[in-house]
């Protein structure tokens, strides 16, 4: 009989265990909350005493975002039940700013012990601005709290990439980073080029070290600045996650001017956009689990490339301010068929053009691009082997073989522009091309089997 009771504390003890584990990083690199992989979008908010805007936890519900962070400066812990509790109801996040044990030790063990039971609450920040910090005073943080509750992920927020920030790393399971508030210290337009460095620095860092990245993009004024431009909120969030950092999180200053989405609804509707995008489409498992590639072509030409589910994603940003850039894109072999504007709204000014996704795109512009891969066995390599065109160079007509009985056949010139469209092409009809003008061309194939033809290059003369 001891025996038998001893065997059921044993599981009560191991199903108690796992029923505390609220969150955790996997060996993915993902934050798992409720056994599925999780991507906050949401907000962050720093000196917000939010029992005073009691629509808040609606309002992040209404805009699409799933993640809010508050911090413990409001002075009892019962309004944040209540708050918890809403949250709770409407599937929104938590995360908490925890208080200083090194201050106020007391305070310190009442908010983590009065909060933990709560299932919204998904992780604790151990500190604000950690690199402000001695690296004792965040391991002291994370050993208070491993004594209080070890159920949920740990985080640090930092604002520099330099020391402490990479030794502080082994203290936490996740980081986020702040790139510094609106023209601040950059001037009036920050440089979003050097934003994409810290935040690519962030993602890459943390990922040597199996940590959950994500990045906070400023909403706020500071000083004498303005508020940013919602083409810039949008912008730097993707920026985000182009740079492989998995969530965002918008940071929002409360003073006589500022709410979340009443004094800046421009504001407000942009980052409302970002998180429907992201949260309410398949990007957000292509940023979860995909393979991620990150590039940048040149001074503000950043883009990145995922694979998931045989399709390959491509979100292409003009991080400049004030100019235009063209973009060429290189895509793999077995990636050549059309590119499929993922949002109709989004900028469509990208094609594939020669085996490239090419064209320009304006200050700040974002475009997200889908592209079906070629059926596995098949490879553009293979097909370009079998193809001839002839004669080249040509002067009137030119004929295809070796593909498809019937494919329809578009016609680039040498800057990218497409001067032809033909469907319903036999092979053994000509395609006629005298009126074009003399120059290099490039000819896209596509058969009736959705079979996709390496670009071939003739000469018009």
């Amino acid at each position: 009989m001891k025996k038998i009771c001893l065997i059921l504390l044993v599981l009560i003890g191991v199903t108690n265990a796992q029923a505390q584990t609220v969150s955790y990083v996997n060996q993915a690199g993902n934050l798992i909350v409720e056994e599925q992989a999780f991507l906050p979008v949401g907000f962050y908010c720093e000196y917000m005493y939010f029992p005073a805007y009691p629509d808040l936890a609606q309002q992040m519900y209404d805009g699409g975002f799933n993640t809010i962070v508050t911090e413990t400066a409001v002075p009892d812990t019962t309004s944040y039940k209540v708050f918890l509790n809403e949250c709770e109801m409407l599937g929104i996040k938590n995360i908490i700013v925890l208080p200083r044990h090194s201050q106020d030790s007391l305070r310190f063990k009442n908010y983590v012990e009065v909060l933990k039971p709560y299932p919204s609450l998904i992780a604790w920040i151990l500190l604000f601005n950690a690199n402000y910090h001695e690296i004792s005073e965040l391991k002291l943080q994370k050993q208070k709290l491993l004594k209080l509750d070890s159920s949920r992920v740990s985080i640090a927020d930092f604002d520099r990439i330099h020391p402490p920030f990479q030794y502080m790393l082994n203290y936490v399971e996740a980081t986020l980073f702040y790139q510094g508030p609106w023209g601040y210290p950059w001037g009036i337009t920050p440089d979003l080029d050097l934003v994409a460095y810290r935040y690519r620095f962030h993602a890459k860092t943390t990922d040597t070290n199996g940590l959950f990245p994500m990045v906070i993009a400023q909403t706020h004024t500071w000083e004498d600045y303005s508020f940013p431009p919602p083409a810039h909120l949008d912008c730097q969030s993707y920026l985000g996650f182009i740079t492989g950092n998995k969530g965002v999180l918008f940071y929002d200053f409360t003073d006589e001017s500022t709410t979340i989405n009443i004094s800046q609804p421009e504001l407000y509707a942009a980052a409302t956009n970002v998180a429907t995008e992201i949260l309410q489409s398949e990007l957000k498992q292509v940023i979860l689990h995909g393979q991620h590639q990150y590039q940048n072509i040149n001074q503000y030409r950043h883009y990145a490339t995922w694979r998931y589910n045989n399709a390959f994603y491509v979100i292409a940003l003009n991080a400049s301010p004030y100019n235009s850039y063209y973009y060429d894109i290189p895509l793999p072999e077995d990636v050549n068929d059309e590119a499929i504007n993922f949002f109709n709204y989004r900028p469509d000014s990208l094609s594939v053009q020669n085996g490239l996704l090419s064209g320009d795109l304006a200050p700040y512009q974002v475009a997200i691009y889908k592209i079906e891969e070629l059926p596995k066995g098949i490879t553009n390599r293979e097909t370009a082997a079998k193809i001839r065109v002839y004669p080249n160079p040509a002067s009137g007509e030119i004929f295809i073989t070796g593909t498809d009985p019937t494919l329809n056949c578009k016609i680039y010139n040498a800057t990218g522009v497409c001067v032809a469209a033909l469907s319903g092409i036999s092979g053994d009809a000509p395609v006629n091309i005298r009126h074009l003008p003399d120059g290099m061309y490039f000819i896209h194939l596509y058969g009736n089997d959705k079979n996709t033809y390496q670009p071939i290059k003739i000469i018009k003369n």
